[in-house]
Parts: structure tokens; sequence; C-alpha cells
């Protein structure tokens, strides 16, 4: 039996974990293994942030910390899986920085995690960019992507007359909102990046 992994402490109020995912070689469904390193927030290498839903799910899917087990939720297990073979059809990188809370803070440190809120609209906003994992999608997700496809288009020429008011450059694009409506309707997500492309 594994014994028990203990997380390095933060030395200060900008440390932050990141997990450095390291790829797949062969088969997707390879187990997932990672090591948990201690960065500053304000020197940390270029990684992505992952926002997923995890509650009411059971933590019973094993990933491979530091070569201790731990135990997650199914939804992280599958965004760690999609989101490495998304790296690996990207590029040649060994490995992708990642920060995830539920693995990168120690949730059984009360006030490691009372000082990791106070900076986790900087961790979001420090990375590359926020990946949203909903779930596993279906035949459903495709027709769905092609209809947000559709509405881009249509709107557009709206979206180019409302910039064009007094009011200035909405915050918002009307397709953004259009298409987060949808998004949080879905019973059953699938990979939503920013360009809204299928996965």
């Amino acid at each position: 039996m594994d014994t028990p992994y203990v997380y390095d402490i933060l030395l200060h109020s900008r440390c932050i974990r990141l997990i450095k995912l390291f790829l797949a070689v062969g088969d997707e469904a390879t187990d997932i293994h990672f090591d948990l390193v201690v960065v500053s927030l304000d020197t940390a290498p270029i990684y992505e942030a992952l926002s997923y839903t995890w509650g009411g799910q059971s933590l019973d899917r094993p990933v491979y910390r530091n070569g201790k087990t731990l135990l997650v939720a199914e939804n992280a297990q599958a965004a760690m899986r999609r989101l490495r073979r998304r790296q690996q059809q990207r590029d040649a990188s060994e490995f992708l920085f990642l920060w995830i809370d539920s693995i990168c803070i120690n949730q059984a440190s009360i006030p490691e995690k009372n000082v990791q809120v106070t900076i986790m609209f900087e961790i979001y906003r420090t990375a590359r960019w926020v990946d949203i994992w909903l779930g596993e999608g279906d035949e459903n997700t495709v027709q769905l992507f092609k209809l947000i496809r559709t509405i881009q288009t249509l709107t557009r020429p709206i979206y180019y007359l409302a910039s064009k008011t007094p009011l200035g450059n909405p915050s918002w694009h009307f397709t953004e909102i259009i298409v987060f409506s949808i998004v949080l309707c879905l019973p059953k997500g699938e990979w939503v990046p920013s360009t809204c492309s299928e996965p």
C-alpha cells in the first residue's frame, strides 16, 4: 500500500503548486502521472488552469502524483486525460503545466486554503488560458458546436453595429453571451475552448 503523499509547505503567500503532467506514451488509457511542483506566482512557467464540475462525485479514480496514488473525481481524471491528449496533438512537449484547485491546494489544510483563495483570481488571470470541463460529450455535442458556429456567423453583423453605438465597444460580445447561456444549459457538456472549436 502506498504511503500517504505529504504536501510541501508553501513558504509565502505568492507560492502555488502546479501539476507537471507527463504525456502518455502509447495508449491514451494509460495511467496519469504527474509531479506536483511549488513555484512563485510571479515567476511561474506557462501553465493552464482547469475549471471543472466535481460536486457530488466520489474520489475513486486513481492518478499518480510524485509516484504516489491519489484518488480524484471522475471528471478530474477525464479532464486530465483530454488535456494530455490535446497537448500531444498540439506540440512535442513532454509535459504540460496545469493548475487544478482540488489537487494543487492541500485540501486538508484550512490555513493554506484560506491563503490560496485570496490569490485564486490571479491564478486564473495569470494562466495562459482557462480550460472548462463540463464532462464527456456525446453525439449531441457535435451538433451543439455546429449551432454555436452558426450563431456566431449570424450575430457578427449585430455585434459590429453594437460596437458603433455611442456606448462604445461592449465588454461582452453578443455571441459570447449566447454561447455561455447554451453551455450552461447543457445537461452533459463537452470541451469548450475559447475558440468554440470541436475537440
